[in-house]
């Protein structure tokens, strides 16, 4: 016949832990007076330590199950006509832009925070204002192009030897211009996969 599990009642397990926090007693003799295991009281002990700084943490834990709640209540409303949130996070993973001006500092109920892990966007990058920049690097990039429409087989390596600029530069300014170099792509003589030789 299987043994049941035994389901003690809060109240007991509270006053286990009180007791073996009292340290008066040794545990086997805590545990022979409430009738338990000895490695339960251990365990509710050590449950009750864990669980008292949200005692006294001044309310903080009703303040997150209300804001949970707030956000459960934002995915309820997700449904609705007024929200239209039937996108994919494949769809926002490029759109951060979007999601930057989706976020209200000025709402009711919802800090800034907490929308901005209902929309997976990190704090930093809603706050964060890019720099513009600098005049040497928009001369540089004038200089680029110019250079680019004289010479467009350039690469990266020849438009920094040419400028005398560190070649990380020139290609991370080349990515912002969009330029590339013009030259044979490899396997360009290889047949289509319908001719036979």
């Amino acid at each position: 016949m299987p043994r049941t599990r035994k389901n003690h009642p809060p109240s007991l397990k509270a006053k286990v832990a009180v007791e073996a926090i009292k340290a008066h007693k040794t545990t086997a003799q805590i545990a022979q007076i409430f009738g338990v295991h000895p490695t339960q009281v251990g365990g509710w002990k050590k449950q009750a330590l864990a669980g008292l700084p949200d005692v006294f943490g001044n309310g903080r834990q009703q303040i997150r199950e209300q804001a949970d709640a707030e956000k459960d209540e934002l995915y309820k409303r997700s449904d609705s006509s007024k929200w239209s949130w039937t996108f994919s996070k494949k769809e926002l993973a490029s759109s951060t832009e979007d999601k930057r001006l989706w976020i209200d500092p000025h709402h009711p109920r919802l800090s800034i925070q907490q929308q901005c892990e209902l929309l997976s966007v990190p704090r930093s990058t809603y706050y964060y204002q890019p720099r513009p920049e600098s005049a040497q690097n928009l001369h540089l990039l004038r200089r680029l192009d110019e250079l680019y429409l004289e010479c467009p087989f350039f690469g990266s390596r020849k438009m920094a030897f040419e400028l005398k600029v560190n070649r990380k530069r020139i290609q991370r300014l080349m990515r912002i211009l969009g330029i590339q170099a013009l030259y044979p792509k490899p396997h360009l003589s290889r047949p289509a996969p319908g001719h036979e030789v």
